[in-house]
Parts: C-alpha cells; structure tokens; sequence
C-alpha cells in the first residue's frame, strides 16, 4: 500500500486538483483501502469520485419503508423486482435447452 501512496501523492503534487474515479467496492479491505486514498486526496486538494459497479442496486436503494435492511429474502426479492421495472430495467433469459443443468446459460439486463 505505501507504494501506491507515495505515487498517489506525486500525482497530486504534479497535477493539482486530481479527481480519481474508481468503482465502489464493499469488502471490508477495499472499503478500508478507499478511505485511505481518499483521505491522502483530499489533503492534497484532489478528489476521489467513486461509482456504482458490478450491481444493479447498490446496498441502500433496496431498504424497507423505515430505511432498514432487510433480514427476510421474500420481501427483499419482491422489492428489488418491483424496482427493477420501475427504474425501466429488462431481463432476458437465453437457456441452454440442450442441457438444463449445465451453468452455461446466458441473461442480458438492459435499461431504457
């Protein structure tokens, strides 16, 4: 980590105000790794910008009506379908036939 760090902070001192873009990782070593980077940025007067990655919903845009995780799969799965459609998402299944076992099948997930 120090060498990303002692790059990180040539960087700053060479470009001012560099934004870094990366996308938000939830493990608890990434999360720890981001705030440390994020922490040398902003006390170089640069910015660290992070994104949605790899999910469809991040964390908290699938809570209960109180704003709570849920602890009950059923509830969570009808909500997360029910906002899938509403933010205009599509799913399409392309199953092998031949083989229903095999875990080759394939599925796209586009958005208007």
């Amino acid at each position: 980590m120090e060498i990303r760090l002692k790059f990180l902070k040539q960087l700053c001192k060479e470009n001012s105000e560099l934004k870094v873009y990366a996308n938000r990782d939830y493990e608890p070593y990434a999360i720890a790794r981001d705030e440390e980077i994020n922490k040398l940025l902003l006390e170089n007067g640069s910015e660290l910008i992070s994104t949605k990655d790899q999910v469809i919903f991040e964390k908290n845009e699938v809570v209960k009506n109180d704003g709570l995780p849920y602890t009950v799969f059923t509830p969570f799965k009808n909500k997360w379908l029910a906002k899938f459609k509403e933010e205009g998402f599509h799913l399409e299944l392309k199953l092998n036939s031949e083989n229903f076992n095999k875990s080759n099948h394939d599925f796209q997930v586009w958005r208007n």
